[in-house]
């Protein structure tokens, strides 16, 4: 095997997903890699010189559960196939882009996406993954009908397949936001957004056993009535393999929010969401 990178290849009956059998390992060897190296996790691909080309990869979720989504660049069985939808605005319509739902699967020689759903039954897409030295992918495969799709980088946000040193149930219970509130009166919310705390307190509850989260802000102790659909949150590790650990919350029907575990312990934690300052949090 090349020691570059690990190479998986989804090999189905689809001609565009066809490698030549000298570059992959034997079975054995192939197996043993997957298991070793679990791809698993959330990675994205903005700002690369195939960003906004047709069949372009944004997105791309492996869960630990079998379940996944892929976003990309173009339209592709919009609402006819089960598992495709392509996202529109009110005033603008469809933006061009598909997103795909479904189960993934690993194997000992690749992996499968199966996208399922309401609508006509969807054939498995292909894709071909180099797994590169840190946390990178180089993602190639085909789409009906017959569609070139990938991406030529796709970053690690987060791994799934490692373990990570803060657990679900260590982050348990309520967190108050300590960060400094700026001259406008905000704080950094865990999605990177802003959100107005003056004369409130800006808390958020992690409820390990139900792995849901939910951020509020709360006026004399009293929490607003609870959300129908709470959001879910895991920890999965970071994919360079050094820090505590990365959160990853998701609200139904949306993509994932990630917040990396800067420093954890002594009943405090702060997180970097990619803004100006790490937000810092004090167990309540």
């Amino acid at each position: 095997m090349k020691p570059a990178f690990l190479l998986v290849c989804i090999a189905l009956a689809l001609p565009a997903c066809a490698v030549d059998s000298a570059d992959l390992p034997d079975d054995d060897a192939a197996e043993s890699d997957l298991t070793k190296n679990d791809i698993s996790g959330f990675f994205t691909s903005y700002g690369q010189p195939d960003t906004g080309t047709q069949g372009h990869i944004d997105n791309l979720h492996l869960r630990k559960d079998g379940t996944f989504e892929m976003a990309l660049m173009g339209e592709y069985g919009c609402d006819v196939y089960a598992g495709y939808s392509c996202p529109s605005t009110w005033n603008d319509g469809r933006t061009g882009r598909t997103e795909v739902k479904g189960t993934w699967k690993a194997g000992a020689s690749g992996v499968t996406l199966q996208p399922t759903g309401e609508g006509r039954p969807s054939a498995p897409i292909p894709l071909t993954i180099k797994v590169r030295a840190g946390s990178k992918l180089t993602v190639t495969g085909t789409i009906v009908p017959n569609r070139k799709i990938g991406a030529a980088t796709m970053d690690g946000e987060v791994r799934y397949g490692k373990a990570a040193k803060v657990t679900p149930q260590d982050l348990d219970g309520t967190w108050k936001f300590v960060s400094p509130v700026d001259r406008d009166g905000d704080q950094q919310r865990l999605n990177g957004t802003l959100i107005y705390v003056r004369g409130y307190e800006h808390v958020v509850r992690f409820d390990a056993a139900a792995g849901t989260v939910r951020e509020e802000r709360v006026e004399n102790g009293r929490w607003p009535r609870a959300p129908k659909y709470p959001d879910s949150f895991t920890v999965g590790a970071v994919p360079s393999g050094t820090g505590p650990g990365v959160i990853v919350m998701q609200s139904r029907g949306g993509w994932p929010d990630t917040a990396r575990i800067v420093s954890f312990g002594g009943g405090k934690m702060s997180l970097d969401v990619g803004g100006d300052a790490p937000i810092l949090l004090e167990r309540q």
